[in-house]
């Protein structure tokens, strides 16, 4: 009977523990530092694709036609670099006016950190076939899940302030991937008009 008392309050006090470390805040500091980590990693890893092919040894004369081979890479390159720079910004516009994250928050944001790990891959994929129906569509639609992370995120961290970039962002982007099996240079166009809109960050007020 004795053993089944202590048994009880040692679940008792376990399952208080446990509840006690679900709904633990956690520092916003520690969890913007580490976002901060993954995207540098994220940024590094795409540069890495930007290979010169030498089919044989560069000189004066090839110069110019390797940097015209490698041009749709470098392309894709800017264009996903300067908006996980941007995404990266607003990132911190977020996490500035905040001074706790819930648990909740933590996964939303690991979510879209994770949807930001497979930029680089669809950068390397439009990179190397620039006019392919199926490589622009799916770029797009990699930074419109992105898009609607980044959104979920943000309405969770700062439910009562709207932002009407993102959703034109998303508009965008959904467009894009549409736009992708019709006519391919607006599809791009469609994705690099988002970044030019969030190229001016919102206001930063104090932490609340």
């Amino acid at each position: 009977m004795l053993i089944n008392e202590n048994l009880l309050k040692k679940t008792i006090l376990t399952n208080f523990h446990s509840k006690k470390i679900l709904t633990m805040n956690i520092s916003s500091n520690r969890l913007e530092a580490f976002s901060d980590g993954i995207i540098v990693i994220i940024i590094t890893i795409m540069v890495f694709d930007l290979k010169i092919p030498l089919e044989e040894s560069l000189t004066s004369e090839n110069f110019w036609k390797n940097i015209k081979i490698l041009s749709p890479k470098f392309i894709s390159y800017t264009l996903s670099f300067f908006t996980l720079a941007i995404m990266w910004v607003n990132h911190h516009q977020i996490f500035h006016q905040i001074t706790k994250a819930t648990p909740t928050l933590l996964w939303l944001n690991i979510f879209l950190l994770f949807l930001m790990s497979l930029i680089p891959l669809a950068t390397t994929i439009i990179g190397s076939n620039p006019f392919l129906v199926e490589a622009v569509a799916f770029y797009a639609f990699i930074f419109w899940l992105n898009a609607l992370a980044f959104l979920f995120l943000r309405k969770y961290a700062l439910p009562t302030k709207t932002n009407f970039r993102h959703y034109f962002g998303i508009i965008f982007y959904f467009l894009a991937v549409v736009l992708a099996f019709f006519e391919v240079y607006f599809a791009f166009f469609c994705v690099a008009f988002v970044p030019i809109m969030y190229f001016v960050p919102e206001k930063i007020n104090q932490k609340s």
